[in-house]
């Protein structure tokens, strides 16, 4: 694969006085808005904004260091609290590693990186309506959500294979935003802003909703769909009611269906969540936990939650893990520990014949990832369960 070329550079940018409105910017020259890397198949400013965000997780603990992003021409500028950047220095020396095993090739525009590093005077002045331009755009997009009831959102489907026969079994149905201006935004964006509108759980059940209305013509072709729903939402007394009556309405019967729980926060009080978890695993509705080993999730919610389907993310298996006896322990601990607890596993993120070989190896049940296929509109899914059939 040819490599991709860019350059970056990172600055201060001053507003005012006030520490507030003082941003580090990130910015990346060649990145084109129709540039899609041959590999990923998303756009490439999607993708390192994607990488940027593993990243600031890794070096951060808090929720708000990456205020937004721009694409405009053949740029794309990234903007992060002040805060962040006594660290960039040495977080891009990692990040653009990484993506040189993508096959883009990173280049760096300053000059004087220690200069940048140590002195707050390598700033540049900017004017109060660029800075707005970033806040208002949030902004926007906030009363967007709240005048439009969700109608620009659309859903995409995306196979889990049984790996011994790599045929499909399931699917998960995923969320995009179709913006006017904007093109499709990420959900790693859009739910941050349901989230802090306090909209998550009228979202959540939106979502299962429409699953409900489009997955009928599906049910020929999988045993069962599963949809993301926030450890909020489930935090709510009626959800499983709720589920119950949408499930009722849309003719499903609750076989079909798989939450996939998003431990995207903290609950200090799981009282509400097992009283819902339990009511649908009644119900015949199953529990998959979502990215096992990261934020919240861990041994204990599996006892507590009580899942039938634990989803193991890419990062414990791809290319640039620190593949040790010891870790494959972890790994194979996992797995195994499942397996006696009657709980099935699902390696998502297989994103190369390398990827599906090992976890193969490690024994999970069910594979995904763009290696196999990646979300697809409704439309192209059945294209493509047609083609496998």
């Amino acid at each position: 694969m040819n490599s991709i070329k860019i350059d970056y550079d990172y600055r201060f940018l001053d507003f005012s006085d006030d520490k507030n409105k003082s941003l580090c910017m990130i910015c990346f020259k060649g990145v084109y808005l129709n540039d899609i890397h041959p590999v990923y198949k998303i756009n490439l400013g999607e993708l390192i904004v994607l990488e940027i965000k593993k990243k600031l997780r890794n070096y951060f603990t808090h929720e708000l260091v990456l205020r937004g992003f721009i694409l405009e021409e053949s740029e794309l500028k990234i903007f992060l609290d002040l805060f962040c950047f006594n660290s960039v220095k040495y977080m891009m020396c990692t990040f653009c590693n990484n993506l040189e095993e993508m096959g883009i090739s990173c280049n760096s525009l300053v000059e004087n990186e220690n200069y940048c590093y140590n002195h707050k005077n390598y700033c540049y002045k900017t004017n109060e309506c660029y800075f707005n331009q970033i806040v208002c755009g949030i902004q926007q997009l906030r009363e967007e959500l709240l005048s439009s009831q969700y109608k620009s959102f659309f859903l995409v489907y995306q196979p889990k294979l049984d790996v011994k026969t790599e045929k499909v079994h399931s699917v998960e149905v995923l969320t995009r935003w179709q913006h006017q201006d904007y093109g499709v935004i990420s959900p790693i964006d859009f739910l941050k802003i349901i989230k802090q509108m306090g909209n998550q759980y009228e979202f959540d059940l939106f979502i299962i909703k429409k699953s409900c209305k489009e997955i009928k013509d599906l049910l020929g072709y999988i045993d069962n769909f599963s949809v993301n729903v926030s450890i909020s939402t489930l935090n709510q007394v009626n959800f499983s009611n709720a589920i119950e009556n949408i499930l009722e309405e849309a003719g499903i019967r609750p076989t079909y269906l798989t939450v996939e729980i998003l431990e995207d926060e903290n609950i200090s009080d799981y009282k509400n969540v097992a009283l819902n978890l339990n009511n649908l695993i009644q119900k015949g509705i199953r529990i998959s936990l979502d990215d096992f080993g990261s934020g919240y999730s861990s041994y204990y919610r599996l006892l507590e939650l009580n899942v039938s389907e634990l989803k193991i993310p890419k990062e414990f298996f791809q290319e640039n893990f620190e593949f040790t006896s010891k870790n494959e322990k972890i790994l194979f601990g996992i797995i195994n520990m499942c397996k006696e607890m009657g709980i099935q596993t699902v390696a998502e993120g297989i994103e190369s014949i390398s990827d599906a070989q090992y976890v193969k190896k490690l024994g999970v049940d069910y594979i995904q990832g763009y290696y196999y296929s990646k979300p697809l509109k409704k439309e192209s899914f059945i294209n493509y369960l047609t083609n496998q059939s």
